[in-house]
């Protein structure tokens, strides 16, 4: 009988962990207002990156907060400035995709479920390539169907919008 107790409290506790985690996802009011506390450090992130970006230009980059690296010393401060700020947003690592044209663009991933081949994701994006403006009437739909291929983008300002991709 002690066995079926300790089962049922594991049950619960990895229920009540993934309840936890999944309530944890922040909706596009609550990031837009996180956006607008944090604009400082969502700027100097912006700068930071688009400076070592520029040293390292073509690929696709990620860089990672904990990542044990020496980087040459001409860009030390940009590597020192994206840890700090990184750290003070409570995230661990940044995206640097290929801009069009040279650009900086950057994505800052908030979360992320994915299911075999498809999946959606939500995260800070700064000067994207692609851009479909967020309509709360198409958008905000209780029930969306995952089926369904979806993009959209809430602009936020200084160049960075909330970027939501859904593929089935």
């Amino acid at each position: 009988m002690n066995w079926l107790i300790a089962a049922m409290v594991a049950v619960f506790a990895i229920a009540y962990w993934n309840t936890d985690k999944y309530d944890s996802r922040k909706d596009l009011t609550e990031l837009s207002h996180y956006y607008q506390q944090h604009q400082t450090e969502f700027r100097q992130l912006a700068q930071a990156a688009c400076a070592y970006r520029a040293r390292n230009p073509g690929t696709y980059l990620t860089f990672e907060v904990d990542f044990p690296a020496s980087y040459p010393a001409e860009i030390q401060p940009e590597v020192d400035t994206l840890k700090r700020v990184l750290r003070k947003l409570g995230k661990t690592e940044l995206a640097l995709p290929v801009a069009p044209q040279g650009g900086c663009s950057l994505f800052l991933l908030q979360w992320s479920e994915w299911r075999g081949a498809g999946g959606s994701h939500l995260g800070f994006s700064y000067q994207p390539a692609q851009h479909t403006e967020y309509k709360p009437e198409l958008h905000d739909a209780t029930e969306q169907d995952l089926t369904q291929p979806l993009f959209y983008s809430k602009t936020l300002g200084d160049g960075w919008v909330l970027e939501y991709v859904n593929i089935p």
